[in-house]
């Protein structure tokens, strides 16, 4: 039972359909259906704690369109029965009627220009998109994605290459700025390199070559230079400005 109403949930669905204008009709079981299945399952079948509220209910739909069944086959009889009575009545109408509509060609024209509209924005929101996925691109990898790669991946610092009270292990993002300036001028394999050098041609270099963030180039003879590339020097702009940004926000 509703405690505001005080009807049963279906009492109150019935009444509401009534409010709301829409078309109503009921099926309840027959009298002797409903004494058989009390000989067969008890009483509990039975409404009891609000048998009142039970008969005025019934008498209520029995007032209105109803019909009785007394097994399943009848309830889908009526079922039909009942909604070819409602097809026949021309006052119900769906969500949209087709009587608002005098002239269906006008609303199909209608239609092909929405659809035709529709699809033009969809294309341009696609190229926006992949515009702004460009302007965020460094390389072959997005600017985002890259550092968060870098600033989780750990590099061990060789000894040869330690400096006093550093950590053993850097990040591949804190020695790319660290070392920023050193891969800007290029590192050249002249087979006698130490130190940061070395640690750099040997152990970072490797790692940022595999995103295009280093190249290496010739450097005659027989060297070879390690240098920043294009997408390395871009990536380091990129970073410099979102720093700048979170400076002034």
């Amino acid at each position: 039972m509703d405690e505001e109403t005080n009807k049963s949930y279906t009492h109150w669905e019935y009444d509401y359909a009534d409010t709301a204008g829409k078309p109503r009709f009921a099926i309840v079981i027959d009298d002797g259906t409903l004494e058989q299945k009390v000989r067969e399952n008890g009483i509990d079948v039975l409404e009891r704690e609000n048998y009142q509220a039970y008969k005025d209910f019934r008498k209520t739909v029995l007032s209105k369109l109803s019909k009785f069944y007394k097994d399943t086959k009848d309830i889908k009889l009526a079922i039909y029965e009942s909604i070819k009575e409602y097809e026949k009545d021309d006052t119900l109408i769906g969500w949209i009627s087709g009587e608002e509509f005098n002239n269906l060609a006008t609303l199909q024209k209608e239609q092909a220009k929405l659809l035709i509209e529709n699809k033009r924005i969809n294309e341009e929101l696609l190229k926006l998109k992949e515009q702004a996925n460009a302007e965020e691109k460094v390389g072959r990898f997005t600017y985002h994605e890259l550092k968060n790669y870098l600033a989780i991946t750990l590099l061990d610092i060789p000894d040869y290459a330690l400096e006093d009270r550093e950590s053993r292990v850097i990040s591949l993002l804190s020695a790319l700025k660290k070392f920023r300036n050193t891969l800007s001028l290029g590192i050249v394999n002249n087979g006698t390199l130490k130190n940061n050098k070395k640690f750099l041609y040997y152990r970072l270099a490797p790692k940022l070559l595999s995103f295009g963030l280093v190249e290496k180039v010739g450097s005659g003879g027989s060297f070879q230079r390690i240098q920043l590339s294009k997408a390395g020097n871009e990536f380091l702009a990129k970073m410099e400005l979102e720093k700048f940004r979170e400076s002034v926000s």
